[in-house]
């Protein structure tokens, strides 16, 4: 019995060292006593591991080893490698340095824009505070010299009335009554024949008060003046001007009285 165990043992070889110890001395002493083994789980891996074919006279767990999937060898570390590498790397260092510029150079334009807005709005805070302020009681006096000036116009003292049309322009520029003080001194130049002063006028409100009721009747005065010199182009001119800037204005049906006048005359 004892030399059967010997040659199970040598057999085995190299597996029976993955068996508990305790194990093999319980099998060992109950076969020299002729008692029944009780198999367990490592007992069928022992006969397993006997039944696989074993193809070399190396230990099985050599074999295991060389069956091991051995990962792929990385690239080889050459200088081509190393500088196709370096490359790749100044390329995307190169784009990212583009975007950011990119970027800088919006962030510019908006600095700027920003900057020109808040002088835009400096410059006409300023202009508001130093803009001259109308009291109450320079809207009682512009108004009492408009209405001397306005008397002294019906009352045909041409010359005074202007100075007096004049005072209240330079005395008030601000006044409501300044666009309406300059079309009666054209009006009034024109009457005694000063026409190029009362042309200076009358552009006055075409230019610079375009919101003034009179504008289309300056702009009618100015084609009249025309007319009366005998510049007929330039009075037409006017003429139609007035009826597509103000159509369906008095002025506007006046000028186009006047321009029938030159039609009749062809």
């Amino acid at each position: 019995m004892k030399n059967n165990l010997s040659a199970l043992f040598l057999k085995l070889g190299f597996i029976t060292c993955a068996l508990s110890p305790t194990l093999i001395m319980h099998t060992a002493w109950a076969q020299t006593e002729g008692l029944p083994v009780v198999e367990s789980r490592e007992t069928h891996s022992t006969e397993a591991l006997e039944q696989v074919p074993v193809t070399s006279d190396r230990p099985m767990l050599l074999l295991e080893e060389e069956s091991e999937i051995h990962p792929v060898s990385a690239i080889p570390d050459t200088p081509a490698a190393k500088i196709n590498q370096l490359q790749q790397q100044v390329q995307e260092l190169q784009g990212k340095l583009e975007m950011q510029e990119h970027v800088i150079q919006e962030l510019n334009k908006q600095i700027t824009q920003i900057a020109n807005s808040h002088q835009d709005l400096a410059l006409k805070m300023q202009q508001a505070a130093s803009a001259p302020t109308v009291s109450e009681q320079d809207i009682q006096q512009d108004k009492a010299l408009y209405h001397k000036a306005y008397s002294l116009a019906q009352a045909k003292e041409y010359d005074q009335s202007i100075k007096a049309f004049a005072l209240l322009i330079q005395s008030y520029p601000q006044s409501t009554y300044v666009p309406t003080a300059y079309f009666w001194m054209g009006e009034m130049e024109s009457i005694q024949g000063k026409y190029d002063e009362a042309i200076q006028h009358f552009n006055q409100i075409v230019l610079n008060y375009p919101a003034s009721p009179k504008i289309s009747e300056a702009l009618f005065k100015i084609g009249y003046i025309a007319y009366v010199r005998g510049d007929n182009k330039l009075a037409i001119k006017h003429f139609n001007d007035l009826k597509v800037k103000f159509p369906g204005t008095a002025a506007a049906k006046q000028a186009d009285q006047y321009l029938n006048k030159f039609t009749s005359k062809k």
